[in-house]
């Protein structure tokens, strides 16, 4: 798993099954202190089974008002609780527009 520090949030990329093991221990040791959004686009899964793992953290990350944000092309009903982009681009773009939003 390649985890990228930025300015105001971190980038991680998910390219296989252990990649996201690694998440989930990240997210689960980092408590929200961060925003975060995640490339799933390089990952074939199965989307219902990482739905229901990325879930919880998508709540936590919502208390304490920072964003969780998953790049990847899946639809399942589970995901429409998620936040899901279909690009890098759109999800930085819409990342930026929280920050606006949260600021002003």
């Amino acid at each position: 798993m390649k985890i990228i520090n930025k300015t105001n949030y971190y980038l991680c990329e998910v390219k296989k099954k252990k990649d996201f093991l690694k998440l989930i221990d990240f997210l689960n040791s980092s408590q929200a202190n961060f925003s975060i959004i995640i490339n799933l686009l390089d990952w074939n899964s199965n989307a219902v089974d990482v739905c229901q793992s990325l879930l919880p953290f998508h709540f936590i990350w919502q208390k304490t008002n920072k964003s969780f944000i998953l790049v990847s092309n899946m639809k399942t009903k589970d995901s429409e609780k998620l936040i899901i982009i279909n690009s890098l681009e759109e999800a930085l773009d819409y990342f930026h527009m929280e920050e606006l939003t949260r600021n002003i």
